[in-house]
């Protein structure tokens, strides 16, 4: 019988480590990103896993139970963390791409795609490519976005933080309502995950994302935006004052609404002050078997893969030149005994190290 193999990194061309699947997260570190990655599954069959680091603190430890009970999510991917240099918000994707391609695609696949892109118009899909890929902005295609500051807010941040709102239901698979705002998490003590920058220890991570995920809420990035435009216009009037061309706060369907538009995704700027996080779901994806759940009936995914059943999973530019992170999950065949993986520790503040076959030093690449 076979088994689902998660992997994840800083790009598919490096080492990449086991993910600790429904665990912990996994550390990214590199010139463009530095932060984490959590990986949850629905009935992912942990005891394939080796065993985790013994660094890693139990506070850390993800309760995928308590985040599944009540939702009808399949998967979530998860990630947290600052980029090393600023970058346009017309410039950040999510892609989900097929090195091995897939073949014998059925009728319906056009309805599919359909389907895809009345959900986010801004999807861009092609099965006819080299490596078929289904891609879109991160700031339509994310179920929930959020941001705070790792040190202290400014003024204006504060106001924006500290402007009445009425938080919509969030865009859920199940119309299950999150709470939350960036209005409470900025108070927090120190959380259990940190990095360390010009000599100061800073918060990436919120403890209450380890149990619900997520939760919409765009106050600080609304804030860089005012910022930015009155630069441009009027640089003497306050930076807190609303502007009538900008996103909601936590209202997720009108925020990619707005964002459909590449101009008004021109005006988002992802800073390295800020920490941002951002989370993927559905509930029509089972990794663990490789179908597709539809209402009434399955559909299995699996014969479409004939060479190898592996799906890429991206953060990176537009353009592809720069990747931030990379997962890799592949349907391994049962011949390929998982007890035969070990976990190489990456020190202190890592989630998990590099994958390495017992008795060697070979990495894992895609």
């Amino acid at each position: 019988m076979g088994y689902l193999k998660v992997t994840a990194g800083s790009n598919f061309d490096g080492p990449m480590s086991i993910a600790q699947v429904n665990r912990y997260p996994v550390s990214i570190n590199n010139e463009f990103f530095e932060g984490i990655v959590i990986i949850r599954i629905n009935n992912f069959d942990e005891a394939t896993l080796p065993a985790p680091p013994p660094h890693v603190p139990q506070n850390m430890y993800l309760n995928a139970a308590e985040y599944f009970k009540d939702r009808s999510r399949q998967f979530s991917f998860q990630v947290e963390g600052r980029f090393k240099k600023t970058v346009n918000g017309d410039d950040l994707f999510w892609d989900i791409s097929f090195p091995y391609p897939l073949t014998g695609l059925p009728f319906f696949t056009p309805m599919v795609v359909k389907a895809l892109q009345y959900l986010d118009p801004a999807t861009e899909v092609d099965f006819y490519a080299k490596e078929q890929y289904v891609r879109s902005s991160v700031l339509t295609m994310m179920n929930s976005i959020t941001a705070w500051k790792p040190t202290g807010l400014s003024s204006d941040e504060q106001a924006v933080i500290d402007e009445n709102f009425l938080a919509p239901p969030s865009d859920d698979d199940d119309g299950h309502s999150d709470s939350g705002s960036i209005a409470s998490t900025n108070g927090l003590p120190a959380p259990p995950a940190v990095i360390t920058r010009n000599g100061s220890s800073e918060r990436i991570l919120q403890p209450e994302t380890l149990v619900s995920g997520v939760q919409e809420d765009l106050a600080l990035i609304i804030s860089s935006m005012r910022r930015s435009s009155l630069e441009t216009t009027s640089p003497t009037s306050p930076t807190s004052a609303k502007s009538k061309h900008e996103p909601p706060r936590s209202d997720v369907a009108k925020r990619r609404k707005f964002f459909l538009s590449a101009e008004n995704r021109k005006l988002v700027n992802f800073h390295p002050d800020c920490i941002y996080a951002f989370e993927s779901f559905n509930p029509n994806m089972m990794f663990t078997t490789f179908e597709a759940k539809l209402p009434g009936f399955n559909i299995d995914v699996k014969k479409y893969f004939p060479v190898r059943r592996l799906v890429r999973v991206s953060m990176r530019s537009k353009d592809g030149k720069t990747t931030y992170l990379g997962i890799e999950l592949e349907l391994v065949s049962g011949d390929q005994d998982s007890s035969t993986w070990s976990i190489q520790s990456e020190g202190a503040g890592g989630s998990s190290g590099q994958a390495s076959k017992k008795g060697s030093r070979e990495s894992v690449k895609g």
